[in-house]
C-alpha cells in the first residue's frame, strides 16, 4: 500500500519538536574547566588532541595538537612521524609533545602542577595507571610512547619538583581548550611528514 500525503503529514506538535534544535553545551573556558573538574587555580592546563585522517590504511595520516594558551608560541601543530598513523598514536604523541615542550622550556615554568587534558580516555586511564605503578597488559601497542611520556613526567618531577596529572575531558563538548587543540591536530595530519 502506497502512503498517502495525509499519512505523511505531521502533527503541529511533531513539527515543533523537529524544528527545535538540541540543547547546545555551554562553552567552557579554563576557569569553568577548573571548577567542573576540580582543578587547582594554580595548576598549568595543557590541552592535547590527536587526529587521524583518511581511514584508508594506504593513505592514513595523523596529526597532534597541543594548546597552552591563546597566541602562546608553545602551541603545537605537527604531523605524527611514527609508522603508526592511528588516532590513538596521534593522541599519545600530542601528550608527548606537550610534556617535551614543557620540559625543554622548564626555566620559564612557574607552576608546580601540570594537568594534561585529553579526550583520549583509554590513554588517560593507562597513563594514570602507569603513574601509580600499575602496568596494564592491554596497551602494549603504544608501550614505547607510554614510556617516553612517563620519562618526561619523571624528569619534570625529579628535576623540577613538578607534579603531572592526566585528566580526561570529553571532546567536541564545548571545552574551548580542547577545541583549540583539535584544530592544530587536524592541520598537523594534513602536513607532509616532518
Amino acid at each position: 500500500m502506497k502512503p498517502t500525503s495525509s499519512s505523511l503529514s505531521r502533527s503541529p506538535e511533531t513539527k515543533t519538536k523537529l524544528a527545535e534544535k538540541p540543547p547546545v553545551s555551554p562553552l567552557l573556558d579554563d576557569d569553568a574547566v577548573r571548577t567542573k573538574y576540580d582543578i587547582s587555580p594554580q595548576a598549568k592546563l595543557i590541552y592535547t588532541d590527536g587526529s587521524s585522517l583518511n581511514q584508508d590504511p594506504n593513505s592514513i595520516s595523523a596529526g597532534a595538537g597541543v594548546f597552552f594558551a591563546k597566541d602562546d608560541p608553545r602551541n603545537i601543530s605537527t604531523r605524527v612521524p611514527e609508522v603508526d598513523q592511528s588516532r590513538g598514536c596521534a593522541e599519545l604523541f600530542a601528550v608527548f609533545k606537550g610534556l617535551e615542550t614543557v620540559y625543554l622550556n622548564r626555566s620559564e615554568l612557574e607552576e608546580r602542577e601540570i594537568i594534561v587534558l585529553s579526550d583520549y580516555q583509554s590513554g588517560v586511564d593507562e597513563l594514570s595507571k602507569r603513574l601509580r605503578g600499575d602496568e596494564s597488559k592491554r596497551c602494549r601497542r603504544y608501550k614505547e610512547l607510554f614510556e617516553d611520556i612517563l620519562a618526561w613526567v619523571e624528569g619534570l618531577g625529579v628535576r623540577e619538583q613538578v607534579e603531572v596529572t592526566f585528566k580526561y575531558v570529553p571532546g567536541h563538548r564545548g571545552i574551548l581548550g580542547n577545541m583549540a587543540a583539535d584544530r592544530p591536530a587536524r592541520e598537523g595530519a594534513k602536513k607532509i611528514t616532518e
